[in-house]
């Protein structure tokens, strides 16, 4: 049965008393495992929220959070680490670490044996076409290098759903295309659900499903509604 994660009536209010401001309005949706996803909007309409939201990084104001009809809260931080994992727009690695111990310890944190949680990151390391980066620092990789180590380190743990939120944002076009296709590639071969959020026209149209954040509410781009015979 494929892993379904989905969000009921979710809202996210930031400030206090009458400055309260919903970034997420009562959104209500299900991801399907095996499927691709791409949440659109411009720059600053709640997009990374929402992506954190679902990643169970952040908590919604109300509303919950549901992975196969139980409260994604409630999983342990293990398990949440293993079923749902975010790359982030910025590249997140740990400088004191090599390029291969930052992979590996995504392993580690799951509770992978240290041997296990290698075998696996050399093998996506190679994936990713960065294998003879293992032994560096990570302050020698370029912007390009960083988001696609953090996609190796996503895969080690072989997640139900990998959330990219704005995975090209601050790479050039070559680099952004080659990124796209490598987590196109991987969720086709690893049958995981993929939820990208983008701006750029050029990501969002390779997704099978699209859906638009404007002013905190969420709508399905018009190609969604004729795939569900709605229109």
């Amino acid at each position: 049965m494929a892993f379904k994660l989905k969000l009921h009536e979710v809202n996210k209010l930031f400030g206090s008393g009458s400055l309260k401001k919903s970034v997420v309005d009562k959104v209500t949706i299900t991801f399907e495992e095996g499927r691709t996803y791409a949440l659109k909007g411009a720059s600053g309409s709640g997009k990374s929220t929402l992506m954190h939201i679902i990643a169970g990084l952040d908590t919604p104001t109300t509303g919950t959070v549901f992975l196969q009809n139980k409260d994604f809260s409630l999983y342990s931080s293990q398990d949440r680490a293993r079923l749902v994992v975010l790359v982030t727009q910025v590249p997140f690695l740990i400088k004191e670490l090599t390029v291969l111990e930052n992979i590996t310890l995504a392993g580690l944190v799951i509770g992978m044996s240290k041997v296990e949680a290698q075998e696996r990151a050399l093998f996506y390391l190679a994936a990713v076409g960065l294998f003879d980066t293992q032994a560096w620092n990570v302050g020698a990789l370029s912007g390009g290098q960083r988001q696609r180590i953090c996609i190796a380190r996503a895969l080690v743990v072989k997640p139900k759903f990998l959330c990219a939120d704005e995975p090209t944002g601050a790479l050039d076009e070559k680099t952004g295309s080659a990124i796209i296709q490598l987590l196109l590639d991987h969720q086709k071969n690893e049958g995981m659900g993929l939820i990208i959020s983008s701006h750029n026209p050029s990501v969002v149209e390779q997704m099978e499903l699209v859906f638009a954040l404007k002013d905190g509410i969420l709508v399905p781009h018009k190609t969604v509604l004729t795939k569900l015979g709605i229109l």
